[in-house]
Order: C-alpha cells, then sequence, then structure tokens
C-alpha cells in the first residue's frame, strides 16, 4: 500500500529509497537540505525535541536485525551504534581523547568529532543531500528495469503536503534513516570492488551475497535474476558512492549527538552481537587498555 506522506518513515532500504525518490520528484532537495543543515546546526545550541526520529529508530533497529545481514559487519557495527554500544571508535571520542597516539593510529578523529558539527557548512550537507537523494534515484531506476515496481510513496507533490509547514519534521526522518542506508550502500559498493568480493562470500552464509543484500533490504527481484546480476550492473546504479562519500555519512548521522551512547563508557563495551546490554558486560580487551594508559597520567 502506498503512502500518502512523507511523515510515514520507510521501514526498509528498499521504502528509503522510494522515500528520497518521492523527495527528488516532488521538487524537495533543495528544502531537504536546508532543513537537515537547520537541524544539525539548532542541535549544537540545544536539545532539541525529535519525536519522529525516535519512530524512525525503532525501524532501524528491526531492519538491522535481519537475519540475513549477520554475515555483513557494516550492519552489525551500526546495530551496535544505534543501540547505543558504538565501536571502540566512538568510545574514544565519547571519552575525548581523539588525539591519544592509539586514537591517531586508529584514525578515529575524523568519524567523531563533535566540534565539526560547530564548522558544518551549508554547502557540505546540501551536497550530501543530493548525492544520496541522486543515489536513490539511480538505483530506484535501474531496479525498475528488471522488476515490476510500486513506489512506496504515491508521486504527488508530498514535499509540500507533508513537509513544507514543518521541514524539521523530514530532516529528522532524513537524518534517522542513514544507518538504514549506510551499510547498505557499503555492502553494494564492496561488492563492486572485485577484490573484495572473496570476503563477503565466506561471511554470508550461503554464496549469494547480492541475494541476501536484496532480499534484507526489501527487494524481491534478484531471485529471478540469480547469477544474471554483476558488479558492472550495481556499479552503475551508484555512481555518486565512494569511500569519502561513506566518511561525510557516517558524520551526517550524528551517532555522538541524536544517541544515547556516552553513558556506555568508560564502563563497558559489549562484544557486537546486535543485543542489548547492561552496562558491565562484556569489557573489550582495548578498552581496559585504554583505561589503565589514562589512569597512568
Amino acid at each position: 500500500m502506498q503512502r500518502e506522506c512523507l511523515l510515514i518513515p520507510p521501514t526498509s532500504f528498499r521504502e528509503a529509497m522510494d522515500w528520497l525518490e518521492a523527495v527528488r520528484s516532488t521538487a524537495g532537495i533543495k528544502p531537504l537540505g536546508e532543513a537537515v543543515y537547520a537541524l544539525i546546526r539548532e542541535s549544537t545550541t540545544r536539545t532539541l525535541r525529535l519525536d519522529l526520529m525516535h519512530s524512525v529508530k525503532t525501524n532501524v533497529r528491526n531492519f538491522l536485525r535481519f537475519e540475513g545481514f549477520t554475515g555483513f559487519p557494516s550492519f552489525r557495527l551500526m546495530l551496535d551504534s544505534v543501540t547505543g554500544y558504538p565501536s571502540p571508535e566512538h568510545a574514544i571520542c565519547l571519552n575525548g581523547d581523539k588525539h591519544d597516539p592509539e586514537a591517531v593510529k586508529m584514525g578515529v578523529k575524523g568519524y567523531c568529532d563533535v566540534t565539526e558539527f560547530d564548522t558544518l557548512q551549508y554547502e557540505d550537507v546540501h551536497r550530501m543531500v543530493y548525492e544520496t537523494i541522486q543515489t536513490a534515484h539511480y538505483l530506484v531506476d535501474g531496479i525498475k528495469k528488471v522488476e515490476s515496481y510500486e513506489d512506496s510513496y504515491v508521486s504527488k507533490p508530498l514535499w509540500d503536503v507533508s513537509c513544507k509547514e514543518k521541514p524539521q519534521k523530514c530532516a529528522e526522518v532524513f537524518i534517522g534513516i542513514i544507518p538504514m542506508i549506510y551499510p547498505t550502500l557499503f555492502e553494494l559498493y564492496k561488492y563492486t570492488q572485485r577484490f573484495d568480493n572473496w570476503d563477503l562470500h565466506i561471511k554470508t552464509k550461503k554464496d549469494d551475497t547480492l541475494g541476501w543484500l536484496f532480499e534484507g533490504s526489501g527487494y524481491t527481484f534478484y531471485k529471478d535474476l540469480k547469477g544474471k546480476v554483476n558488479a558492472e550492473d550495481i556499479e552503475i546504479t551508484i555512481p555518486y558512492v565512494d569511500m569519502d562519500y561513506f566518511k561525510k555519512l557516517y558524520h551526517l548521522a550524528g551517532f555522538w549527538k541524536f544517541y544515547p551512547q556516552s553513558h556506555v563508557y568508560p564502563q563497558a563495551y559489549p562484544i557486537g552481537d546486535g543485543k542489548e546490554h547492561t552496562v558491565g558486560e562484556n569489557h573489550d580487551p582495548y578498552e581496559k587498555k585504554y583505561r589503565a594508559r589514562r589512569m597512568r597520567r
């Protein structure tokens, strides 16, 4: 059933792509970029009430818990991040020691420097919004060529109906669905890199990387095209995607700002099994070493 409002958040990667395509097709790219930038800037000065984003987070957690994603490290790490248990890289940032030699060695400064939100320029945000929406457009357009496809959102001028009066609400949806978009696009991108293909196949339960990825993302067409879709076909649909894009998209999700993670450290770091743990369980060896070194100072 097609949705008639952009304030009904997506529940899967497929619906997230359709949401972005609905924004694009109803002249919403520029105002969405402005709304996302305004939300980010405002979040640096005060605590915001983001009710809609909380609904999006619930959908994101359910999406990331799909059994077929367990073979993909990016989904596991993303699930840890959105459930309040960040990676060691996030932990260093949250502890405020990103300039520590170990932190520099791990290259974490660019991931979690919260002060970057203070200096973030509108042009940077708008470019990320534009590239993400255009990626959705190319991907959806490519899939429509091989599948009888019904969009998740109707084609009427949804931006004016849903977001014109309260653009922050749609900005909440956009930022909220990044944890859906990031790992799926990341694994698709890795699939296009020939030297990584063997690694992906080993980690999946079946020797069918794209099958698991598309099935969990909400698509059905791959079952009929098994063996006919290759890396080149995927690469054509994600022209804006590269490692620099992922770094910026990851930063735009604002895990340290919009997700309650700081309470986890320095007490504990749970293993990356995607389950919710109480503080004090599953200490990470690196965290113990890191805390001991801090105490010696």
